[in-house]
């Protein structure tokens, strides 16, 4: 496989400055998934590059980039010619014979753009963003922002550009990322987690790559099963499963300065969360994939933060499975060898929780339970999710009203003339 390392020319273009790469490495996504909180991490990339001639040393003014190359500088891999990663100069150490760069990613950058507290209206989530990255001057061609989303109070922006952009995204519980080539993408509820088929298969044939690895597990970092939730200004509300807590015990997950409009919104929220979390991670977290094809790596780079992935195998000990995650993040690794570059990728999954249909039950002990308990199996949806909620079977009567009896009337006998 051709690796690249590119940096812009200052008007729109890249320069080639490759020399004579002997390894590389870049990461994207996060290495842990977290459930429907899942944000990315900054990315990084490191290079080593062969370069006697100090091509990449900055201060070389015999070099044709002197000028160009500074902390900051727009840089980009690219393997068999996809852009594979796009980030910044960070740092470049040189020794007169071997140049070592580092790279970050746009998060960085995103979260290097602090802000005086900025007031902002109720306005909806997938609003809020881009008013954080308009705020930010991030570049319209380097951003995609669906429209709609949840319902926020009126709030500010207060901290920096990425950390208030997380924190609407957890109000939405959709998804926020940057993409390898440093697009902002920006996903509501909906899109976030609905049913997609997978773009990836891994594992045994027939499939887009033989895993080379595979790391397996039962995790409980993400398994919530006790939820207060209260909106800013308001009142704090229980959500909880007490089948997974008889069998798990209590995980509790506290927050009570949402920034929903309603606490109807709030409801849904908790109901959203509480329905995927409430039992352990398992499964594949981990699949490794030596020397991938060129159609694999294809596929890979088309990939989006939360893409589906299958992984089938048939195999080993014990029966057939086949397991559905979502792409969480990865890391490349590539070295040179006397046979050509050798490239090993690690990807990481978590749960898919796609929407549809749950199972849920609800004891109503209060007249606010009650109330409640109506008023979904009424709607029937989430309303941020088009999920099936709650359908009534039995309603019985509201705690604390009277029973009024009725006396069946008598029947009347009619006389035919």
């Amino acid at each position: 496989m051709d690796i690249t390392l590119e940096v812009s020319n200052g008007a729109g273009g890249w320069v080639d400055v490759a020399c004579d790469a002997t390894s590389a490495s870049w990461s994207w996504g996060t290495s842990e998934d977290a459930g429907v909180v899942t944000l990315p991490n900054a990315g990084s990339a490191q290079l080593r590059l062969n370069d006697p001639d100090r091509r990449m040393d900055p201060d070389n003014t015999g070099s044709d980039l002197y000028g160009l190359l500074d902390v900051r500088t727009p840089a980009r891999i690219t393997l068999d010619g996809w852009v594979a990663y796009t980030g910044y100069v960070d740092t470049i150490s040189h020794d007169l014979a071997v140049a070592d760069v580092a790279l970050t990613d746009p998060v960085a950058a995103l979260a290097a753009v602090k802000f005086v507290e900025t007031s902002r209206p109720a306005e909806t989530t997938s609003a809020r963003v881009s008013a954080i990255l308009k705020l930010a001057k991030w570049p319209t061609t380097l951003t995609d922002v669906e429209g709609g989303g949840v319902p926020l109070q009126a709030g500010t922006i207060a901290t920096d550009a990425w950390s208030d952009m997380a924190d609407v995204t957890r109000q939405e519980l959709g998804l926020v990322w940057v993409d390898r080539e440093a697009v902002v993408h920006w996903r509501k509820r909906a899109t976030a987690w609905a049913d997609t088929p997978p773009v990836l298969t891994i594992g045994c044939e027939p499939s887009d790559a033989i895993a080379s690895a595979l790391e397996l597990g039962l995790d409980p970092d993400t398994l919530r099963n006790y939820l207060s939730l209260a909106r800013r200004g308001g009142t704090a509300r229980i959500y909880q499963s007490t089948d997974s807590q008889a069998k798990y015990g209590p995980y509790t997950y506290v927050q009570h300065d949402l920034e929903h409009a309603s606490d109807g919104d709030r409801d849904l929220w908790g109901i959203f969360y509480l329905d995927r979390q409430a039992n352990p991670a398992r499964g594949p977290r981990k699949v490794q994939v030596h020397n991938p094809s060129p159609e694999f790596v294809a596929k890979a780079m088309e990939a989006g933060f939360g893409a589906v992935v299958r992984y089938q195998d048939d195999g080993h000990y014990g029966d057939p499975f086949v397991y559905f995650g979502r792409l969480v993040g990865w890391q490349w690794q590539v070295s040179a060898t006397d046979q050509g570059n050798d490239v090993t990728v690690t990807i990481g999954l978590g749960r898919v929780a796609a929407i549809g249909p749950k199972v849920r039950t609800v004891r109503a002990d209060t007249a606010q339970d009650f109330d409640d308990m109506f008023t979904y199996g009424t709607a029937c949806t989430n309303v941020q999710t088009d999920e099936p909620g709650l359908r009534l079977s039995v309603i019985a009567k509201r705690p604390g009203q009277p029973v009024v009896l009725q006396r069946p009337r008598p029947r009347q006998r009619v006389t035919r003339a």
